[in-house]
């Protein structure tokens, strides 16, 4: 019977193809370049990644009541959400508790979850456990609010206090890069302890006359000469539903005069020089965000750029 030859192994002929050298000229090429990391070219981009490595930011959206804190807030937080950051969003308005118009989802939760319902007095009462009191809106953005049902007088009594808010602050300030509280002038005094462990305030005044004299009046109504300093000193102003045609004393009202006329004296206490941390150009479509459940950021170019600059501002401190 043939048998069949085995193929012969001829190690030398495989050294040859796999071990030879390269030519004399190939030390002359130049060596490929690891690939760098792009870098952005536009200067919001550069300087809100500059600022917020490793950042921890506590900041208080505030104003008189109708004069756009929620939607400021919840711009701002998607915003700084949008570009990496964690962001939780603190809606201390329970007389109008209005983030359950801006998230659908946690409204829906609301309904029925009572926890979530109750998120924003759980989350004062154990701040420790924010991952299970807290309402997850999206990857790094959360929300503790409360849902339009919740009614329970003894807890609102026992933990929406002053000291609670200060050991939620304390303890999540390292947990998130920014914590933004929804927090209109009239409760500045039941939460006078917490001011000095907020970081900065998003003062929001639209650009006319009785906006300005409201935020004025409620600042006095509400805070001692001593907190109205510190409230002017840690502002920085964003002149919402910004209207290109006001004017006054003929002349536009820009948003620096707006600023200007706030702390020219009409209020004693307040007339440390605000710098202005942006404007926001008011339209319809601020009716259409609630109706679609998409912030402005998301829709609108020039309000992302609008709320881009009015974050890097705030994240920046105070004046």
């Amino acid at each position: 019977m043939k048998q069949h030859s085995r193929p012969h192994d001829d190690k030398s002929n495989h050294q040859k193809s796999t071990d030879r050298k390269g030519s004399f000229l190939d030390r002359f090429k130049p060596k490929p370049k690891a690939p760098t990391e792009l870098q952005a070219t536009d200067t919001l981009t550069r300087e809100l990644d500059k600022i917020s490595r490793g950042i921890s930011r506590i900041v208080a959206i505030t104003g008189h009541s109708g004069c756009g804190i929620t939607s400021t807030t919840i711009n701002v937080a998607s915003e700084a959400s949008k570009r990496g950051l964690n962001v939780l969003i603190v809606d201390m308005d329970i007389e109008y508790r209005s983030t359950n118009m801006y998230f659908s989802s946690f409204h829906e939760r609301t309904k029925r979850d009572e926890d979530i319902n109750a998120s924003l007095i759980r989350t004062l009462a154990r701040p420790q456990d924010y991952l299970t009191t807290a309402f997850h809106l999206k990857e790094n953005l959360w929300l503790a609010g409360l849902g339009y049902s919740f009614s329970d007088p003894k807890l609102i009594q026992q933990f929406y206090t002053s000291s609670k808010l200060v050991g939620l602050l304390s303890l999540l300030r390292n947990k998130f890069n920014l914590i933004l509280l929804d927090l209109p002038l009239n409760l500045l005094d039941r939460f006078r302890e917490a001011l000095i462990h907020i970081d900065s305030f998003g003062l929001c005044i639209p650009n006319n006359l009785y906006a300005v004299l409201s935020t004025l009046r409620n600042v006095e109504e509400t805070l001692n000469k001593e907190n109205t300093a510190y409230l002017n000193a840690k502002s920085k102003v964003i002149v919402t539903k910004y209207n290109d045609r006001s004017r006054f004393q003929g002349e536009i009202f820009v948003p620096d005069k707006v600023s200007a006329v706030a702390t020219s004296g009409l209020l004693e206490s307040f007339t440390y020089g605000m710098k202005v941390a942006g404007h926001i150009s008011y339209d319809t479509d601020f009716d259409t965000q609630i109706e679609t459940d998409v912030p402005l950021v998301y829709s609108n170019k020039d309000h992302e750029r609008a709320y881009g600059n009015i974050l890097l501002r705030l994240l920046e401190g105070s004046s």
